[in-house]
């Protein structure tokens, strides 16, 4: 498994990784904010994590790193089968 993250405001990319998740039969899944806290550390960006239900229902998680001072979601996180190359 690999976690492939995308800015929020990388539309394309963020469209792309939607369907790359949607592919792998939604086999993924957050891990806990620790691991995602050692694995992504970027001082005090990281600031939550919550799951996410996209409306058309074809994937039912993701991850939102929020910016820890604005609380605003500042990327989208998946677990996919191997690292995506952009």
């Amino acid at each position: 498994m690999a976690i492939t993250c995308v800015e929020k405001t990388d539309t394309e990319r963020l469209r792309n990784l939607i369907a790359i998740a949607e592919r792998n039969d939604g086999k993924y899944e957050c891990p806990d904010e620790a691991t995602f806290r050692f694995i992504l550390a970027e001082g005090g960006k990281i600031g939550g994590i919550k799951n996410q239900l996209y409306e058309d229902g074809k994937f039912k998680t993701a991850c939102v790193l929020a910016d820890a001072t604005t609380g605003k979601t500042v990327r989208f996180c998946v677990f996919t089968t191997r690292a995506v190359e952009w």
